[in-house]
């Protein structure tokens, strides 16, 4: 999974780094003001008629539990790592249903608010996201920040060995046509992603076989099971926007990632 991708680390620690500085308008990147991502496949006629992610009775939360679970899990590491760890609501803006009433393309928001419980509605940030299948292969992740922008392509799935993502500074907009702002930064990868998946899932296994699920690590397998829980918890509440014309569905008490 690109959790694991050594990209993935220094594309949030870029981010996250200078919003948790003392001084965040002081940093490269400013204060993160939201997220943007999508992860699309175009799917032939056979998937559509016969994968399970096509069935009611098979993985029924469709593109959103498959393709918009990996957006969802972008904005959770984002957020979390700026402070603004709680899920306040979900809502579907627009979406397409098969025959059996399965998601096959959605545009969803999911808003987060700050754990502060004094803070303002203005610290609400808002991940948006695209999932579908039916367009051509895209998976991107843009990250919002009051000087910068980063965007990473590929973020789900990269090629193998170097990869890179592009950090944009803030320009005026009679400089907005030029590149130069914009740099690549390039982070070597020598093995592939889904051996280090396998690899931090055995170091897992072997931390909760010794000690439990009492590890207060940051990292730890209790706190990522955690966010898949409420990952799952929001696809769950974006079914239910669905289900309700596409009404904001709200997390019960700000559920906390």
């Amino acid at each position: 999974m690109f959790v694991r991708h050594p990209r993935t680390d220094r594309f949030l620690s870029h981010i996250i780094s200078s919003e948790s500085s003392n001084n965040a308008s002081s940093s490269s990147f400013g204060a993160v003001t939201g997220i943007d991502a999508a992860f699309t496949i175009l799917g032939n006629d056979d998937f559509m008629k016969n994968n399970i992610r096509m069935k009611k009775n098979g993985d029924f939360q469709g593109c959103i539990g498959d393709l918009g679970w990996y957006c969802i899990r972008l904005a959770q590491l984002t957020f979390r790592g700026v402070g603004v760890g709680s899920v306040k609501s979900a809502q579907v803006s627009d979406w397409k249903l098969n025959e059996e009433g399965v998601p096959i393309d959605a545009t969803c928001l999911v808003t987060f608010q700050a754990d502060d419980v004094n803070a303002d509605a203005d610290s609400n940030l808002t991940l948006s996201f695209h999932c579908s299948y039916l367009h051509p292969w895209n998976q991107r992740g843009e990250v919002y920040g009051t000087k910068e922008t980063a965007q990473v392509m590929g973020f789900i799935n990269p090629k193998d060995g170097t990869v890179s993502f592009q950090t944009c500074n803030k320009q005026t907009p009679s400089s907005a046509h030029k590149t130069g702002g914009c740099v690549d930064v390039h982070v070597p990868c020598e093995v592939p992603q889904i051996t280090l998946m396998w690899s931090k899932f055995r170091e897992y296994c072997k931390v909760v076989e010794k000690s439990g699920w009492a590890d207060n690590d940051e990292a730890s397998a209790c706190i990522l099971s955690e966010m898949s829980w409420e990952n799952q918890l929001i696809v769950d509440a974006l079914m239910e926007s669905i289900g309700g014309n596409g009404k904001a569905v709200k997390l019960p008490m700000g559920t906390s990632i």
